[in-house]
């Protein structure tokens, strides 16, 4: 970044024949301002969805990220390619068979979501915090998203821990859920969380803690 402005446009193009935008443009708008250091941070956030025509079997995604900062003439791209491989669609034999384990996944949940429901307004300690973040582990993003934690504090956490282990990254997010969200850091509301972030290790966990 080499001029004062602080908006940068985005925009995916060439994306892997077969995949389109799902509700979202192709070009969006990127606001930053300077973090610790010489770094950036972002006070906003792009979010791109993309989904595979229906019906196609695809290759796995890919597309070009271009971006200028406003009032700079040079453009710049980065060739993106994380590697989303939709399933290939299955037979109905495999759907069957695979209907068991859906199943079984969908009690496991219905039984949690009993369990969140007999839960009281206890807070939330640093130590439940401790606790349970090693089995949430790379799904902590989408807890504080269950929590309603909004998306330019969790880029702002990931930036700001991004050389600690993901252990320390969910500990330090969860600990600025409480601090922002102290009356609501309830148990129960973060049993919930866990539950929609499907971590039920986690929620074991946590169940042991209280009894």
């Amino acid at each position: 970044m080499y001029k004062d402005s602080k908006v940068i446009t985005v925009k995916l193009t060439d994306l892997e024949e077969g995949w389109n935008f799902d509700k979202t443009k192709d070009t969006q708008i990127y606001k930053y301002e300077k973090a610790r250091g010489s770094g950036f941070r972002s006070t906003d956030a792009c979010d791109f969805a993309v989904k595979p025509e229906d019906g196609r079997d695809v290759n796995g995604f890919s597309c070009n990220v271009n971006f200028q900062q406003e009032d700079d003439g040079q453009q710049h791209s980065i060739y993106l390619n994380p590697g989303f491989t939709p399933l290939k669609r299955q037979s109905t034999r495999q759907s069957s068979l695979e209907g068991g384990r859906s199943n079984s996944t969908s009690s496991t949940s219905q039984a949690w979501d009993h369990y969140v429901s007999t839960l009281g307004s206890e807070p939330v300690t640093e130590e439940h915090i401790h606790q349970i973040s090693p089995d949430v582990g790379r799904d902590w993003k989408d807890v504080l998203r269950s929590l309603s934690m909004k998306e330019k504090v969790i880029e702002n956490l990931s930036a700001d821990y991004k050389y600690e282990k993901i252990t320390e990254q969910c500990i330090q997010g969860l600990l600025k859920w409480k601090e922002l969200e102290s009356e609501l850091a309830t148990i129960k509301i973060l049993a919930g969380a866990l539950l929609r972030a499907r971590c039920f290790d986690a929620l074991q966990t946590l169940q042991n803690s209280i009894r």
